[in-house]
Order: C-alpha cells, then sequence, then structure tokens
C-alpha cells in the first residue's frame, strides 16, 4: 500500500479553493485531520469544508492556532509585495524554517502537513485570501536597514585553482581595492555632455538591438566625468591581478556601464529618439539641455521605472537561456519598483552593503521573481563547454545569481549613473565568489556598497526639496558681426563637434565661419534648421545679422547644383570624332560633349547610345 502523503504546490492561486483543488482527496483528508473538519464526500465538499474555516471570525480563531513562528510565517507573506513567503528573509529573521509539518521518511511530501499548509500554499497566499488578512493581521517587526561607516579598502578574492592562469592544487588568494565614487555632482553635467553628442548627431545605434553601437560607446566614454566610465578607472583593474586570468575569463566586456546606461535611460524617458540609426533629441530632450535641472533627472529614474521593455536581466551575461522560447521571465518593471522601495529605506548619506541590502529586501517583503521557469536558465562553467543549470544551486544560490545580480545592475547602472547613488567598487572578477568554479557573472560582481545622495532622496521621494547640484562651468560660445566666433573656457565635446562643422581655427579661442565646411555638412545631411538652432544654443541669443545672412547663402548655394545621375565617359580618338558623334541627330539624344575629346553617356542612355552609334559608324571598345 502506498503511503499517502501531503506534497506541497508552488503556483499563484486567485482563491484557496483553486489552490486546494490541486491535491488529491487522499491529500485533502491529511489536510483535513490537522484542521479539525469532515473528510467525508465528494471532493468539491471537503475543499468547501477547509475554506469555511477561513472565513469570518472563523479565520481569526483559525490563526490564532498557528504557532508564533507560523504566524510570522503569514505575516510576512501577507505583508510582503505579493503575498509570497521568502524562506531565505525567514531564515534570516528567525533562524530556521516555518513549520509546514512532519516530514514524509523517503517522500518527497508530508506524513503531517501543518494548519500552515491551509493559509500558506507553496510560498504564497491565495489572493483571496491575502486580501481578508491584510485587513488586520500585524505586519512583522521594523528592520533597519544596516549601515556601516565606511566602505572597506580592500577585498580579498579567492582565485578556485582549476581556473586557468592559476597552476597550484590550491586555491589562490588575493587582495583587490576598492574605489569609492561620488556621483550626484557629476551626473547632471553628464546628461547634458550626452545630450549635446546627440544634438551633433554623434551617437549611432546598433539597428536590431536598439542599443548603442561601439562608436557610440567610445565617444560616451571620453563624455563621462573624468573620460572614463566605472571599470575604465586604473584602481579597478589593478596591476596585482593576474593578467592571464583575467583575459581567459569569457566575461563581458567590462567598460560600458554609464556609456551603455545614458542612451537607454533618455529613450525611455523621452528626451531623443532614434532617427534611423543616429539618436536626435526630442523637443523635451532640446528643452532639457537648455535648462538642465536635478528634476529631469527624476523624470528619468520614474519613467525608466515604469519601461516594460529594458530587462536587467539581458545584461548579466553570465546566466544562460534568458531568450529561450521555454523562460517565462517576469515584468521587469514590477521588480524596479521592488528595488525602489527598498532603496527608499536606506537612510540618505549613509553606507549600506550590497549584501545587507540582499538581506533586507529577503526580511521585509521587498523581495521579487525573476523568472518562473529557473530551471531554464543555466550558469556558465569556466573552463567548460557547458553551463550548470539552477537546479544543482541552493535556493539561497540562486536568489543571488538571479534577485541579487538584478539588484546589482540596477543599482550599478541606472541608480549610480543617474547620481540617486554613490558607489564603492572594485574589479569583478572574483569579487562575489560563486560556487561551480564560475569566475563573474556580470560586470556589476564588483559593487560592494552605495549610499543614497540626497539627489537620490529628492528622486525616491523621500524629500521634497531639489538639491542644488554642480554643472560644470560651460565655455562661452560669442558670435560677432565679423563672421568670427570667439570661445572662452571649457567646451563641451559636442560644442567643439558643432564649430568643426561650421568654422575654421584661427588662433586660440579664434574661429572663423568657413564656407566649404559649412557646404560639406549640408551635404552630408545636415539642415539649416539644425545648424542655426545649435549655434542659438550656444550663443544665448539670435544670430547676429551677418551670420544669418552667412547661413542661408550657403543653404542657396548648396542648391546650385543637383545630382541628375550617373554617366559613362567616353573618349574619342580626335575632337573630330567627338564633333560628329554629338552633332549626329541619331547619337546626340543620348550623349554630351564633357571636353575636347570627351563624351558622357548617362548610365540609363547606354544601351540605346551604343545601337545609334553602330548606325552612324562608329563604335566603342
Amino acid at each position: 500500500m502506498v503511503q499517502s502523503t501531503f506534497e506541497p504546490r508552488s503556483g499563484e492561486w486567485a482563491t484557496v479553493a483553486g489552490a486546494l483543488h490541486v491535491h488529491t482527496v487522499a491529500e485533502l483528508a491529511l489536510l483535513a485531520e490537522v484542521v479539525g473538519v469532515p473528510s467525508l464526500g465528494r471532493k468539491d465538499d471537503r475543499i468547501a469544508a477547509l475554506c469555511r474555516v477561513l472565513e469570518g471570525e472563523r479565520l481569526r480563531f483559525t490563526f490564532g492556532r498557528l504557532t508564533s513562528l507560523q504566524q510570522a510565517a503569514v505575516s510576512m507573506a501577507t505583508h510582503s509585495l505579493n503575498g509570497k513567503l521568502s524562506l531565505e528573509g525567514f531564515r534570516l529573521r528567525h533562524g530556521g524554517e516555518p513549520d509546514f509539518g512532519k516530514k514524509a521518511t523517503g517522500w518527497s511530501g508530508l506524513d503531517e502537513p501543518s494548519l500552515l499548509c491551509l493559509f500558506i500554499h507553496g510560498d504564497r497566499i491565495p489572493r483571496d485570501l491575502l486580501f481578508r488578512l491584510r485587513g488586520w493581521v500585524p505586519p512583522p517587526a521594523a528592520v533597519a536597514v544596516p549601515t556601516i561607516e565606511t566602505p572597506p579598502e580592500q577585498i580579498e578574492i579567492r582565485v578556485p585553482h582549476r581556473t586557468f592562469g592559476n597552476r597550484s592544487d590550491e586555491d589562490t588568494r588575493r587582495r583587490l581595492p576598492v574605489r569609492t565614487v561620488e556621483r550626484s555632482g557629476d551626473a547632471l553635467s553628464e546628461l547634458v555632455e550626452v545630450l549635446r553628442l546627440v544634438e551633433g548627431h554623434a551617437l549611432t545605434l546598433m539597428p536590431k538591438k536598439r542599443q548603442p553601437s561601439k562608436a557610440a560607446l567610445d565617444k560616451l566614454t571620453r563624455a563621462l566625468a573624468g573620460g572614463a566610465d566605472f571599470l575604465d578607472a586604473p584602481s579597478a583593474a589593478p596591476e596585482t591581478f593576474p593578467r592571464e586570468v583575467e583575459t581567459d575569463t569569457g566575461v563581458d566586456e567590462l567598460g560600458a556601464i554609464r556609456a551603455f546606461a545614458w542612451p537607454q535611460l533618455l529613450l525611455v524617458g523621452g528626451l531623443v529618439r532614434a532617427r534611423g540609426k543616429t539618436l536626435v533629441l526630442s523637443q523635451e530632450g532640446g528643452e532639457s539641455l537648455i535648462d538642465p535641472a536635478p528634476d529631469v533627472l527624476r523624470q528619468l529614474w520614474e519613467r525608466w521605472l515604469r519601461a516594460p521593455d529594458a530587462d536587467e536581466l539581458h545584461r548579466i551575461s553570465g546566466v544562460r537561456g534568458r531568450m529561450s522560447k521555454d523562460t517565462e521571465l517576469t515584468d521587469p518593471a514590477k521588480r524596479r519598483r521592488a528595488i525602489a522601495a527598498a532603496l527608499s529605506d536606506c537612510p540618505v548619506g549613509c553606507w549600506v552593503s550590497v549584501d545587507a541590502l540582499f538581506d533586507y529586501i529577503r526580511m521585509t517583503g521587498r523581495d521579487f521573481e525573476v523568472t518562473r521557469t529557473p530551471e531554464t536558465l543555466s550558469v556558465e562553467r569556466h573552463g567548460f563547454g557547458h553551463g550548470y543549470g539552477l537546479s544543482v544551486w541552493s535556493a539561497s544560490e540562486r536568489w543571488i545569481v538571479l534577485q541579487g545580480r538584478v539588484v546589482l545592475c540596477f543599482l550599478f547602472e541606472t541608480a549610480a549613473t543617474l547620481g540617486l547613488v554613490d558607489v564603492a567598487y572594485s574589479s569583478p572578477l572574483y569579487a562575489r565568489t560563486a560556487h561551480h568554479d564560475a569566475i563573474s557573472l556580470s560586470r556589476y560582481d564588483g559593487l560592494q556598497a552605495f549610499r543614497v545622495t540626497e539627489l537620490g532622496a529628492y528622486c525616491l521621494g523621500l524629500s521634497k526639496r531639489e538639491p542644488e547640484l554642480p554643472l560644470a562651468t560651460r565655455g562661452r560660445v560669442v558670435l560677432g558681426e565679423s563672421l568670427e566666433i570667439e570661445t572662452t573656457g571649457r567646451l563641451y565635446a559636442a560644442d567643439q563637434s558643432l564649430l568643426e562643422k561650421l568654422a575654421a581655427p584661427a588662433s586660440d579661442g579664434i574661429w572663423n565661419f568657413s564656407r566649404p565646411r559649412v557646404l560639406h555638412a549640408l551635404e552630408r545631411g545636415e539642415t539649416l534648421a539644425s545648424l542655426r538652432e545649435g549655434l542659438v544654443r550656444r550663443h544665448g541669443a539670435s544670430l547676429p545679422k551677418a551670420v544669418e545672412a552667412f547661413l542661408k547663402d550657403c543653404h542657396h548655394r548648396s542648391k546650385s547644383l543637383k545630382r541628375a545621375g550617373s554617366a559613362r565617359l567616353l573618349r574619342c580618338r580626335d575632337a573630330a570624332t567627338a564633333e560628329a558623334v554629338a552633332s549626329d541627330p541619331r547619337t546626340s539624344p543620348y550623349c554630351h560633349r564633357a571636353g575636347a575629346t570627351l563624351i558622357a553617356v548617362p548610365l540609363e542612355s547606354e544601351a540605346s547610345f551604343y545601337r545609334a552609334l553602330r548606325a552612324v559608324g562608329f563604335g566603342a571598345s
């Protein structure tokens, strides 16, 4: 005789009845015995009897029958974002697992399910029960986000002995420096720099991926504060790190974090749009360029939180199977809002380690799901042609791989780029030593700690006062009636690019408008309106009459000739032959004199010309 056991079932349930219906009659009998209701009759009758103990005053009585730890589990699930109990969070809070019943010997189920199985099915409370519980079940005790005084100056990493470059039989330990970067002071200046590059049509996208091209990433990196991205700084890749390991990891390119993030944020935020492969300013982007303010960063942040298409998981290169048709990912916007909620609980101006934030998210109901099908994902294993499926990893390890990496990416690539947080980080290689020989799953693995800034408090809604942010002093561009341009101070990269399209340098700080350069710019697709608008923005006033007249004249001259098509150029034996061919009524409709001995034949008329040429008595070789 097969022993009856109660098998917990995971899923998202609209009703308690729906959650119970997936169980067998034998399983329902075990649960009914614990609850103390009759287990006779049809399956629907048994389910109805179990549901009645969760209605009205009987619900409070049944809740009171739970142990204190079981009530704590219901409380955590009730006040989570989606009614889901984070088992890891429960362990962190209470040092053990909630009591779902007596586990079966040699079976995967429960010999004796506990009363908790009536409230939490698998790991989730059904929605109808969740609605009733939220009215009176007290929330868990408040948990403060732990802070640290300062980030560590160094971290110790472990290089597994089986990796390339480490030939010993024992793991090698190294110490890597940690770099601290304050972001709120540079975020607004970087925004202006990127918008000016867009204004100058200097940034292009890869058509299919809608991501910045390699050339665009290079330009953006040079335009960032300090002329470098986070991981391009020398201290992020110290000389003490074994170079042969670093170059043989298969890890994605380390540099593109802020350079990648800015175009994505501006596209989602509506400040730029794509015209073919080129990014151009929208009207809102042009207004933000004229009057950059912290509120622009706040709007970019809020719009990114709602973005349905962009997904941080796709930036985690070490996780495989993300694009599989069998992989069912959750809404990335809901994940971001969960992380932002946890970020809002962090004290402003205090450093928080990312591991402390991981624990806080799981303990306080801020947890979220990345995929409903984790079995379709795997982690690349270094040195082998295959990866480890996530089924090999423990639940805690899977959380760090998926939810943890999404948090790291969101903090490092979005929050830090926009200036909401300062960051402390090291090289990502082995910074978060993974199990199963994984060297590094993403470029974000080196993030060690963060600190919410005053700008972050404003963007998160913790403060209504718009902070005063330093904006890098921009050089002045002064236009005169003499068609001379005078510049003072530091020019943005896009300012320099625009001047090079319109003028030639005469001396230090002095440029002269150049008709050939303007005509060349117009030939390459620039419009008079865009050039004029760029000058007005930098000059800060209407253009001098001489400049207006010069630009209109260049525009008029650019229309002097139009391409009429392509032609074949033929050289005649002598001028007399050229004259005979060009003047004969049979060939003249298809050719033109192009010199003493040259004749031009339009390509579309070439066949007709040769037929007529033979009729006249000449041939071409």
